[in-house]
């Protein structure tokens, strides 16, 4: 496994594409956008969840009008709520940076939160 920021090694980016990395659940809730290589989804509680090594995560996707909230937590820490959404669309926004964690693996939970509205997974670093 790659480590996604260490303090003496370098900043590894994880696609979506990687299934050794990511899983999304329940798996008929998402689809691969091939045009912008993301996995969406529509769903409201659908999650994709990675596993990574790492003293650091950070998630990116893409920001819309059309975007809603999502949640976002590492291992057993606390979960949080972040919004997608924006005035205009643009790609690969950083959307959660984790706070420093004690080296090793952990896993990042991702939660769509709002029922109709696209919540999308693009990569992590």
């Amino acid at each position: 496994m790659s480590s996604a920021d260490t303090p003496s090694g370098p900043v590894v980016r994880i696609e979506d594409s990687e299934a050794q990395y990511f899983t999304f659940l329940p798996d008929d809730a998402w689809k691969l956008d091939g045009d912008l290589n993301v996995h969406q989804t529509y769903a409201q509680n659908a999650s994709a969840t990675v596993v990574f090594n790492g003293t650091r995560i950070r998630f990116y996707a893409d920001v819309s009008p059309r975007h809603g909230l999502f949640s976002a937590a590492v291992d057993a820490g606390p979960t949080a709520v972040f919004s997608s959404w924006a005035t205009d669309w643009i790609r690969r926004q950083l959307l959660y940076t984790s706070p420093p964690l004690d080296p090793g693996q952990h896993i990042l939970y991702l939660r769509s939160l709002t029922e109709g509205a696209p919540f999308e997974v693009d990569f992590i670093e």
